[in-house]
């Protein structure tokens, strides 16, 4: 790797931290108002309840600045890159080993709020589910990723324009599917969620996830590969 290209690595990490330490400025300062509260109250909070607080709210506000910054900072990250004279395949290349970074961490994070919570959530061992764990966390920021670069793409108008009806229209074919099968083909539900459930076995979801993101990679890269500098 290039010294730009870990450059520009490093940028996007300061970048997450940065969101990170702001999220959890804010849930920790929420915490201590409500706590504050309680006290008045006559209510008390143990240390061991701000840990469990600290535990829990430092994984997901880390999460929340991961989906943050894989959803907005695309373009930033492919403006930075042709700043410091990087093709666009190894920007590329540095946002997806950024995201590495950032994937395993997340699940690092993980383990270590389950790791705490040992006793609380009953585990026979602190890395129970850690494989699944790690698929959800990469599935969840390569596809959010992905939207971002495709969002990149756009201008200021059409992100609006996506943003709002691109939901809106699948939550219309979500709608019609489902009136199409329980009203026009009067399916039995507990067949369609019998059939569903047949075929979500281990291998048909390993096949489906890995496919899924096989297609997000493609995609991604292509955006990439696809994106100019604008002036909006």
């Amino acid at each position: 790797m290039s010294k730009q290209t870990l450059a520009l690595v490093k940028w996007g990490l300061r970048m997450v931290a940065w969101a990170f330490g702001v999220v959890v400025a804010v849930l920790v300062g929420l915490h201590l108002v409500s706590g504050l509260i309680a006290l008045i109250g006559g209510s008390r909070m143990s240390l061991f309840d701000f840990g469990d607080f600290l535990a829990g709210e430092v994984y997901g506000a880390w999460n929340m600045a991961v989906l943050i910054f894989a959803l907005c900072f695309p373009y930033t990250i492919f403006k930075w890159g042709l700043q410091y004279n990087i093709t666009r395949r190894h920007i590329w290349l540095a946002n997806s080993c950024l995201l590495l970074v950032l994937v395993v961490t997340s699940w690092g994070l993980a383990l270590l709020k389950n790791l705490f919570f040992y006793s609380t959530h009953h585990l026979s061992h602190f890395a129970d589910g850690a494989g699944w764990t790690l698929l959800t966390i990469l599935v969840g920021v390569v596809t959010v990723a992905t939207l971002g670069a495709g969002f990149a793409l756009l201008n200021r108008l059409w992100k609006w324009i996506v943003g709002i009806g691109g939901p809106i229209v699948l939550i219309f074919i979500m709608v019609t599917l489902v009136r199409f099968l329980f009203v026009t083909l009067h399916l039995d539900p507990a067949t369609v969620f019998g059939s569903l459930q047949f075929l979500a076995t281990h291998t048909a979801v390993m096949i489906g996830i890995f496919l899924w993101l096989a297609v997000m990679v493609a995609l991604n890269y292509c955006f990439f590969m696809k994106m100019q500098l604008r002036r909006d």
